[in-house]
């Protein structure tokens, strides 16, 4: 079967294309440098490596993340999988603020 040859050049040419977000892979990065809802950060280094928490809503657990560099991060654990608030503090219909807030690490 032979491809048509606008098809190879569409696949290149998008292939070749900067991310739109993060690490460019030529030593730049663009911003958000995490395409993900990471709020109330808090950021510490120890070394040469920089470890990242963030709050948590609903049941997405409270993410530690690991970097070499602040740009390029990687999830390492959770703090918990499923937080299980007393139901008196569940507000209705605001579903996304049960979880944790303003974490830190230190």
């Amino acid at each position: 079967m032979k491809i048509p040859a606008i098809i190879v050049f569409l696949s290149a040419s998008l292939h070749a294309q900067s991310p739109i977000w993060g690490d460019q892979g030529n030593g730049t990065f663009k911003n958000p440098v995490l395409w993900a809802d990471y709020n109330n950060l808090d950021v510490t280094s120890q070394g040469s490596d920089f470890y990242m928490i963030a709050a948590s809503h609903h049941f997405m657990g409270m993410p530690v993340l690991h970097s070499k560099d602040m740009v390029n991060w990687t999830i390492i654990s959770r703090i918990y999988r499923r937080l299980d608030l007393n139901p008196r503090y569940n507000t209705p219909g605001q579903g996304y603020q049960y979880g944790t807030w303003a974490p830190s690490v230190r």
